[in-house]
């Protein structure tokens, strides 16, 4: 009886299972004690799946997970699944007890090395021969994962095998070391091969993977592919595939995994057909040294009711956290870094990611699907209180800082920074961006914005207001501050500050947007607008299989629901492509020129 009366309370009023690095699955999980059968349990996951003896439908109450101080490695990603083939789990907390003490990893240490041989990669100099230690797979059964093409048009991937030195990420060998080099020449009839200054290096005579990664064509489409062929007495470089844009004379990229550019502590090659890595460590002590292995950290797929509370994810190939069809799925106070994917790839409704550290990470921060575009009924998700940083390392463009789509979610209150393309991508309708400070982006790209949309007429109702947007891009480019791209309409842009920020806002040929109340300083021009949709865009405009016309069939924008957008239903009859009904006013400018609109400058008050 005193058993049954112990269950009924954990079941009323919620308990708590214990995790320790160095607990026992075989443990009950409901103490601290290491040592003994009360004791914590080994893993996460074991967690997960003793939190379901404690659902209760008539009185659910919350699990809790205490995680303890420790690494926790694993190979495959932690799951949270709620289907009709498993039991069904009750409302979840996982929390580090100490904050930020608590690592899940998909690395793995690497501690055994050796010198090279004589004889063995042969490209790499003489000079650094020395220096360089071998880490050797070939008796591991687990394989290293070579470096695959991708780029700004690929979908989310998961990237190659990744080297950490005392939790920072080394760079692989590449050539120029600094900088990029440049296309001076191409065929039309190679369009897979490219000529280039300064001459590469002589020495491509190994069999590893090398690639060319960059701007091959446009500054806003990075692509990586892999390098069949080089001249070694010339110019000339045969890529693995043609580029999927024409190439462009100026285009700018660099050679990655160059066993010949082992010049430099930190440098690094991958080699996964000789089942090796080469590294010149930069310091003798060797411990610290791990590689990325694991595809993702954890998902949760269907599930609702969980709260991820002082985690760190780090050493995953793909996303951190992946959510599926989730609800009231909350990151709070977590770290995500050095991270191959996406931070996290979210969808569902009512997500939250709140004041957490994400940096260095690959393929982008947050992603959040949520909320109906058909009905426009919101997701209710927020992305708020962050600090999100040198992201985009793998994928330089098209991976934002925060990318929200779908209809009726908030980003707020973040700090995103120093990146090679946009800060943030909004796609869908209804949107709010408020009281984030954006700056450093677009550091690498060109024709390109910190905050964009671009591409559809039905994407109405999103709001960009009280942001703060400073040193955005560099003068050499093209950049913009707010980039309403190709006739995006409908949106408000208010009571932003931009501050150093050229073309501040800039409409792409859209109609109904709404620019007021914003302050800009030494922004030339402050507020731009085109007339594209009349001019070189008027075919696409006009195209039933082109971007335009897909975006209106994709939802019943002449329905009741799409009625509050103004002048949408009449869009194709109401002079279509033309920039009607923007509204800028009140706005106030310091150091920023006139505004230039398609029709000629104008500076009223």
């Amino acid at each position: 009886m005193l058993a049954l009366f112990l269950l009924s309370v954990r079941h009323g009023y919620g308990t708590t299972l214990y995790v320790a690095e160095h607990g026992n699955n075989k443990s009950s999980g409901l103490s601290t004690a290491l040592g003994t059968s009360s004791g914590p349990l080994a893993d996460i996951g074991e967690a997960i799946k003793r939190a379901s003896q404690y659902y209760n439908s008539k009185a659910p109450a919350t699990v809790s997970i205490a995680v303890m101080d420790g690494v926790y490695r694993i190979a495959a990603p932690i799951r949270i699944a709620q289907n009709a083939s498993g039991p069904p789990l009750p409302p979840l907390r996982i929390y580090a007890i100490n904050a930020g003490a608590v690592r899940i990893s998909g690395g793995k240490e690497i501690t055994q090395s050796r010198s090279l041989k004589s004889g063995e990669v042969t490209d790499v100099p003489a000079a650094a021969r020395s220096a360089i230690r071998v880490f050797d797979f070939s008796a591991s059964p687990s394989g290293l994962h070579d470096l695959e093409a991708h780029g700004w048009n690929n979908p989310a991937t998961v990237a190659n095998t990744d080297l950490y030195f005392k939790g920072t990420r080394m760079r692989l060998a590449r050539w120029p070391r600094i900088d990029y080099a440049t296309i001076t020449s191409a065929n039309a009839g190679e369009p897979d091969t490219v000529y280039v200054t300064p001459t590469p290096p002589g020495r491509f005579t190994s069999e590893i993977t090398l690639f060319a990664a960059g701007y091959l064509s446009y500054d806003w489409a990075m692509e990586a592919l892999p390098v069949v062929a080089a001249n070694s007495s010339g110019s000339r470089i045969v890529l693995g595939a043609a580029p999927s844009l024409p190439v462009q004379i100026g285009g700018r990229f660099f050679l990655e995994n160059v066993p010949s550019q082992l010049t430099a502590p930190g440098d690094w090659v991958l080699d996964v057909k000789g089942r090796r890595i080469l590294f010149w460590p930069p310091s003798n002590d060797m411990s610290g040294t791990e590689i990325s292995n694991a595809e993702s950290l954890m998902t949760l797929d269907g599930a609702s009711d969980v709260e991820l509370n002082g985690l760190s994810f780090e050493l995953s190939r793909g996303p951190a956290i992946v959510i599926t069809n989730s609800d009231n799925i909350r990151v709070i106070n977590s770290t995500i870094h050095n991270i191959g994917g996406r931070a996290i790839d979210a969808s569902g409704n009512r997500i939250q990611v709140k004041n957490c550290s994400i940096h260095d990470v690959g393929d982008g921060g947050v992603y959040i699907t949520a909320g109906d575009r058909t009905s426009l009924a919101p997701g209710e998700s927020t992305v708020s209180g962050n600090d999100i940083y040198n992201y985009s390392l793998w994928n330089y463009t098209y991976r934002p800082g925060i990318q929200l789509s779908g209809v009726g979610n908030i980003a707020t209150g973040n700090r995103i920074h120093d990146a090679p393309h946009m800060a943030v991508k909004l796609e869908g309708n209804d949107h709010t961006l408020a009281s984030n400070e954006i700056y450093n982006v677009v550091q690498d790209s060109s024709d390109a914005g910190a905050v964009y949309m671009g591409q559809d007429w039905t994407q109405r109702g999103n709001v960009i207001r009280d942001n703060h947007l400073h040193d955005i891009g560099t003068p050499s480019r093209d950049v913009r501050g707010v980039y309403l791209d190709d006739q995006i309409s409908g949106t408000y842009v208010l009571a932003n500050e931009f501050v150093r920020v050229t073309h501040a806002v800039f409409v792409g040929g859209g109609r109904d947007n709404v620019v007021s109340d914003n302050v800009f300083i030494d922004s030339n021009p402050a507020i731009e607008i085109d007339d594209r949709g009349l001019t070189w865009q008027a075919a696409a405009v006009r195209d039933p299989d082109g971007p335009f016309m897909r975006g209106l069939e994709a939802v019943p924008y002449t329905g009741s629901v799409y009625s509050k957008y103004l002048h949408l239903k009449d869009i194709l009859i109401d002079n279509v492509g033309a920039p009607k009904y923007n509204v800028f006013q009140n706005n106030t400018m310091v150091r920023s020129g006139c505004p230039e609109f398609a029709s000629g400058n104008t500076c009223t008050n």
